[in-house]
């Protein structure tokens, strides 16, 4: 839904500014409606994903890019700055086999959103297995709200979800996702009042969690 060449200027130009410290994740789209509006095909959408996802590598990549597809081509293209990450990190969410084959092709991570997390070693495998994988390691992120979110975004309860004081817990959380492939998360927040009570909950992660991982892989 958005112009590859827009998009590949701004993330370069985000990386820069911070010092190299993006991380694009890109999604193919579910929203029918969305697509109608902007008349994009919504059936088009993994292969106009495929081609855009190319030739923003290759404007990323390429001192002077070129790229000729269906869709989008260009030639004696100049961009500063240019991103400060060469490979440029790509990471993809989505839970359908042709992200898993994405992810595969192009990506350095991926984020599932429906994908039940017992599910995570099997996929990881497949994303491995695909005949044009590119070798990287592939980072998995996870959130732990997210099982909380259902299908078109219907709120869901669980347990898990909730914020908790407990650091013992939290650790043995993190734990049980990294045990499924998972190499970054977030923690679950509880209910806080104001800003200095969010800063409290951060200070107390600081103190009681990032401990336990302060030597982990």
């Amino acid at each position: 839904m958005q112009h590859p060449i827009v998009q590949a200027k701004a993330w370069a130009t985000l990386d820069w500014l911070s010092g190299g410290r993006a991380a694009p994740i890109f999604g193919v789209g579910w929203l029918k409606e969305e697509f109608d509006y902007l008349n994009v095909e919504f059936q088009a959408r993994g292969k106009i994903s495929d081609e855009y996802i190319a030739a923003m590598i290759a404007f990323w990549e390429q001192d002077t890019p070129v790229f000729s597809g269906s869709r989008i081509s260009f030639t004696n293209v100049h961009a500063a700055p240019r991103p400060l990450q060469r490979p440029f990190p790509i990471w993809f969410g989505g839970d359908a086999e042709p992200m898993l084959k994405r992810v595969a092709r192009f990506g350095d991570g991926w984020s599932p959103l429906h994908t039940p997390p017992q599910r995570f070693p099997a996929c990881l495998d497949a994303i491995h297995s695909q005949p044009d994988y590119n070798g990287k390691t592939t980072g998995l992120y996870y959130a732990l709200e997210t099982l909380s979110l259902g299908p078109q975004h219907v709120a869901l309860q669980d347990d898990r979800t909730t914020g908790l004081w407990n650091p013992q817990q939290i650790i043995d959380q993190c734990g049980w996702l990294a045990r499924l492939g998972v190499t970054e998360t977030n923690l679950p927040l509880p209910i806080v009042h104001d800003y200095n009570a969010y800063l409290d909950r951060i200070r107390w992660v600081a103190e009681e969690v990032f401990p336990a991982f302060s030597n982990a892989d």
